[in-house]
Order: C-alpha cells, then sequence, then structure tokens
C-alpha cells in the first residue's frame, strides 16, 4: 500500500470498529477521467476502505497518473497483457481483505456518501447481499444528462432480472463471502460478466438498489 496521504489532506485515520470495504477498479486507457474517478473514492465520508487498482496494459498516462497518487489505502496491480475486465477484477479480487467489495470503473465518480449509505443498508439488512444505487449520466465533459432509475426491492429486482440487467456494475457493493463461495467474474463472458453474476448469485441472497443516484456514470 501507500504509505503517504493526498497533497494537501489529512491521512485518514481507519476506525478498526467499521468493516473494511475493498473498492476495485479496472483502468485501461483512461488517462482522461482517472484522477476524477479516484479522488471521489478517496473523498468518501467512509474511510475505511482499500482500492485496489489494476491497469489492464494500458497505453496511455493511466500508469503514471496511478503512481501519482500518495495514499496508504492505494493497491497498484499493472498486468503485462490485457485480461479485459473479468480477468483484471479477478486479480483484484485476489488481493482483496475487505468484508465488502465495492465495485467502480476508471471513468465513473462516486457521489461523497455513498460507500457509507451502502455500508450502513448492507450492516443493517444482513438479508442483502447486493446492493447497488440509482445513476446520474454524464458525458465526457461531465455534464449530467438525466438520471436512470432501477428497482429497489429483491422481487422486483428478481423479476426483471431474466429479461435485462438491474444493476449499474460500478454503483454495486456486495458481500466478499458471495466470491468466495460461488465464485469469481466468468471471463468468457467479456461484457455480460456482471450480469452472469448477478444471475449466479440470485438464488443465494438477496438485491437492493438505493433509491438515489449514487454515482455519475460516463456515457462516451
Amino acid at each position: 500500500m501507500r504509505t503517504a496521504s493526498l497533497s494537501g489532506m489529512i491521512r485518514p485515520k481507519l476506525l478498526m470498529n467499521k468493516p473494511l470495504v475493498s473498492v476495485l477498479i479496472c483502468a485501461r486507457n483512461a488517462e482522461n477521467y482517472l484522477s476524477a474517478a479516484l479522488k471521489s473514492i478517496f473523498n468518501q465520508t467512509y474511510t475505511q476502505i482499500e482500492c485496489i487498482v489494476v491497469d489492464d496494459d494500458s497505453t496511455d498516462r493511466t500508469w503514471s497518473i496511478l503512481n501519482s497518487f500518495h495514499d496508504r489505502r492505494l493497491i497498484l496491480v499493472k498486468n503485462n497483457s490485457r485480461l479485459g475486465v473479468a480477468g483484471s477484477l479477478n486479480r483484484a479480487l485476489k488481493k482483496a481483505k475487505g468484508t465488502y467489495i465495492a465495485r467502480m470503473d476508471a471513468d465513473d465518480v462516486s457521489h461523497l456518501g455513498r460507500l457509507e449509505a451502502q455500508i450502513d443498508f448492507l450492516e443493517t439488512h444482513p438479508n442483502i447481499g447486493v446492493v447497488g444505487t440509482w445513476v446520474r449520466w454524464a458525458d465526457k465533459d461531465g455534464h449530467i444528462l438525466g438520471n436512470n432509475k432501477f428497482p429497489v426491492k429483491d422481487r422486483e429486482i428478481k423479476k426483471l432480472l431474466p429479461y435485462k440487467n438491474p444493476f449499474v456494475h460500478p454503483s454495486v457493493t456486495l458481500r466478499h463471502e458471495l466470491f468466495r463461495k460461488y465464485g469469481y467474474y466468468a471471463t468468457e463472458l467479456e461484457g455480460a460478466e456482471d450480469y452472469e453474476l448477478w444471475l449466479r448469485f440470485a438464488p443465494h441472497t438477496q438485491f437492493a438498489n438505493l433509491h438515489r443516484p449514487l454515482i455519475d456514470y460516463s456515457l462516451h
């Protein structure tokens, strides 16, 4: 892990009575968006995190930008050849120590209280294994284009699941034990790795979405 705090910020104090959250990010050629994405994670009101970023064999300044961040919660992994999102996330999962796994993309922005809201929800709803959020769509310049709302209750989500993905993948936080019990991402289904995961987890846990947008999802 990094050993220094972000420039101009007080080093976060980890609260040992709070569960650790592992934030997983796959980054490929994300130089235009990566800094904003990482800052949105390191500035979260919930500070008991580790952030594992896998550079998926980028050809731009992604690796350099990652190394410019000095936060002890940051863990960097570099692929020597392209593995794709599923393969990169599986590498991150093997390093993750958190009770919970939170997803983020390298071109999205998490709202300030996103992780706190999701962890509070999971801690008070032990029957829920996966919780996503509503999202705001943003263009390449960060201008908000609109909101997208998803079903919030388990029954509604599972009713939709056979026909449509009921989660925005980078908005999701879930229990690490689900991966340990039922397996990691299917690398042969690149582009649908999250949808397959929800179908596989559905018989074993309950789902939810928080009924407010807590990430800005980049469309570009």
